[in-house]
């Protein structure tokens, strides 16, 4: 009789305690986790999803970011570039070879992608974790241009970004 009694129990402990002591744990990690885990996931997708969006937008890209071939011959140097939501790195290929480009993103789990995809495009990168609202880190009249693409559409104040932007930029003479 013990002995039925105690499989009796071990089983429904191992069918039905077990079971939701692994999902209460494992929920409880995403809660204690759940932006680091968002922010990791985010970043392997979107750096999945970079080649196809290229092909997708490539001819419209190589147009808009033709100009910083010409802005670097006429500096006579390489580019400072600061993009804005750089994710993985989806531009880099559109920039002039040599460029330092200042990655601002809030994702920091990006930054082991663009430094990777750096390397593919013989650029010189640099992460800052921030917002386009609020560059507290980077100093005025310091970039000579500046990109984002499909970013202006998540930011939580357009003006002030922008602002930000103008800040940032060398003046033009």
């Amino acid at each position: 009789k013990m002995a039925e009694s105690d499989l009796i129990v071990k089983t429904f402990v191992l069918r039905r305690v077990f079971p939701v002591c692994a999902v209460l744990i494992v929920l409880y990690i995403f809660k204690k986790n759940s932006k680091r885990i968002n922010g990791v996931v985010s970043a392997y997708i979107l750096n999945r999803a970079v080649p196809s969006l290229n092909n997708a937008t490539k001819s419209q890209k190589q147009k808009l970011f033709s100009e910083l071939g010409d802005q670097q011959r006429t500096l006579g140097r390489d580019l400072k570039i600061l993009e804005i939501g750089a994710g993985s790195g989806a531009n880099f290929e559109f920039y002039p070879p040599n460029s330092t480009v200042t990655c601002l993103d809030p994702n920091q789990y990006f930054q082991g992608y663009l430094e990777e995809n750096s390397e593919k495009h013989g650029l010189n990168v640099n992460f800052l974790k921030g917002y386009a609202e609020k560059m507290d880190a980077v100093e005025n009249d310091t970039f000579d241009a500046v990109t984002c693409t499909l970013v202006l559409c998540s930011v939580r104040d357009v003006k002030k970004s922008l602002d930000e932007v103008r800040r940032v930029l060398k003046p033009v003479f």
